[in-house]
């Protein structure tokens, strides 16, 4: 690896890059092509070379802008609130931002995760994600085992969505949750079968 700049070798050496990639990843980055670099990176190392990019002032805001909707997408949920530099340090990013204010928005998870960064648009694309499987609780009710989820029911003012995500499962607005006023909670159930 004599030809690979010390970037991509620091990426190699963490797992974020194969090796034989190092060079087309290295001539990426030298070139500011943050995209193709990016398709480069191993999916659950994303959030860790964007961060680095952004604070050694590699990537431009405008390009940062334009990545996180997407590398968002294929971050993993155990990460969420470390993206939250990236995204108010980018500005508004993602789709235009819907024109109701305040947003009512929802947010599937288990009791110790109703708050976080991720709302979504649609009711019940928060219950699908509060019972999803294997993160779900179960219980046995009657001698049936049972899903539980809780569904967090919000309002967030349009000032203080950061992004607006669409994608084929609908759509996401990343918002702190310091900005967010939770209106309430519901616990749901469903048979596991």
């Amino acid at each position: 690896m004599t030809d690979v700049t010390p970037e991509a070798r620091s990426a190699v050496a963490i797992g974020a890059v194969f090796a034989n990639s190092a060079v087309t990843f290295g001539v990426r980055v030298l070139d500011g092509d943050w995209p193709g670099a990016l398709a480069l990176v191993r999916r659950a190392y994303r959030l860790e070379i964007l961060d680095g990019w952004w604070n050694q002032s590699r990537i431009p805001v405008e390009d940062l802008r334009a990545l996180l909707p997407n590398a968002w997408l294929e971050a993993e949920p155990e990460t969420e609130l470390r993206w939250w530099p990236l995204f108010r340090d980018a500005g508004y990013c993602g789709h235009p931002p819907p024109a109701v204010d305040p947003l009512l928005v929802y947010r599937g998870g288990q009791r110790d995760d109703s708050i976080g960064m991720v709302w979504l648009r649609d009711l019940e694309a928060a219950r699908r994600a509060a019972l999803r499987w294997p993160r779900a609780e179960t219980t046995a009710d009657d001698g049936r085992r049972m899903l539980v989820g809780v569904v967090t029911t919000a309002s967030v003012a349009r000032s203080g969505i950061s992004a607006h995500i669409v994608h084929r499962l609908g759509a996401e607005i990343i918002a702190h949750p310091r900005v967010v006023q939770v209106l309430g909670r519901e616990r749901i159930e469903e048979p596991l079968l």
